[in-house]
């Protein structure tokens, strides 16, 4: 039995990943806050996958969010983090608030999510996790700081992670995506579709994306399902980044 949990499957890349699992695994639970609220213990089915209303910050939530996953689709045989937060500023106007909201959606939650999950896991002895980062984590964005710096964090987290886990057959991957559109981005995608993502803004250090378009979720979501349906499992701490090339091959 294959059961795949997703985070952020509210919508987005998340969203997306569990569009293209959904016919091809035996359940998919998504996880996301912004879905309704439920009776206590009780999934919601919709469009083949179980809704669960969960707060990846709090880790209370989330071991009763993988609990519940658990006892109505069993064992976890792969993960994937795609919840995440993106609010922008600069070395001037960054709020504190911001930052610390960043950190704690897009590491804390990850970590919360991936160590609740890795029981389960080992149970079926192994599985795969996806970590959706970011090319910000490793090219630097003027006008993202606390962005980039979080998903620079949730990167070394990752890779970290798995470095322990490998030999429980535990394989942990990152896709780095470059200006996807998805509702996160917001005002950039309309930019994007401007010109200005694809152009670039040499006067705040920002290149261009060399193939002319910003990323569909459904391209992500192709290269997170070859990932954590196990078809590549020598695969362990890669960083995979789909961005047209604009991190230049950083």
């Amino acid at each position: 039995m294959s059961h795949i949990i997703v985070t952020g499957g509210a919508g987005g890349i998340g969203g997306a990943v569990h569009e293209k699992l959904v016919s091809e695994v035996d359940s998919v639970s998504l996880f996301d806050n912004a879905f309704p609220e439920r009776p206590l213990n009780c999934a919601c089915e919709n469009s083949g996958g179980t809704r669960i209303k969960c707060d990846v910050t709090s880790m209370s939530e989330v071991v009763g969010a993988v609990r519940l996953a658990e006892a109505e689709h069993g064992a976890v045989s792969g993960l994937v983090i795609a919840a995440g937060i993106l609010r922008p500023g600069h070395a001037e106007s960054t709020e504190p608030q911001d930052l610390k909201d960043m950190l704690s959606v897009n590491i804390l939650g990850a970590s919360n999510v991936i160590q609740a999950a890795v029981p389960s896991m080992i149970r079926n002895g192994g599985g795969q996790v996806v970590v959706i980062s970011s090319n910000s984590a490793r090219i630097a964005r003027a006008d993202l700081a606390g962005y980039s710096a979080s998903k620079a964090g949730l990167s070394m987290l990752a890779r970290s992670y798995a470095l322990h886990l490998a030999e429980y057959g535990i394989g942990v991957n990152i896709v780095s995506p470059g200006s996807t559109r998805t509702d996160m981005l917001g005002v950039a995608v309309a930019d994007a579709e401007r010109g200005g993502a694809t152009r670039g803004t040499p006067s705040r250090f920002r290149v261009g994306i060399p193939t002319g378009r910003i990323c569909e979720p459904e391209e992500i979501a192709e290269i997170v399902a070859f990932i954590v349906l196990g078809k590549a499992p020598q695969l362990v701490a890669a960083d995979i980044v789909l961005d047209g090339g604009a991190s230049l091959g950083a």
